[in-house]
């Protein structure tokens, strides 16, 4: 993905916002070498019961909510010292729009 990434920025130029799952800090890292010390990750945090909400409203099937429940657990918040990495607390009402407000007034300042 990262090569993809590289590639593509190359070609069109600009910023860029790449939405996905990065469970540990150890792949926060890697990919921050590849793609260069400007790269910002925000690690949104929300409990279990707060995941296990949103998941339900998105899936039907219960074995599939399971299965996702059982990666949550895999994933590491952001830590202090991460470079240009941002922990995000999430509350449990907020809107899918609320959550890209409030990630654009991390970044932006």
């Amino acid at each position: 993905m990262c090569k993809d990434i590289l590639t593509e920025r190359k070609r069109l130029g600009g910023d860029w916002v790449v939405a996905g799952a990065v469970q540990a800090r150890s792949m926060r890292d890697h990919i921050r070498e590849q793609l260069g010390p400007d790269l910002e990750f925000v690690v949104l945090n929300m409990t279990e019961e707060q995941v296990r909400g949103r998941l339900t409203k998105r899936h039907s099937e219960a074995s599939i909510i399971e299965y996702l429940m059982s990666l949550y657990r895999h994933y590491e918040p952001a830590e202090e010292d991460e470079p240009n990495t941002y922990g995000l607390d999430l509350d449990t009402g907020m809107s899918r729009e609320d959550v890209a407000q409030r990630i654009l007034d991390v970044i932006e300042n």
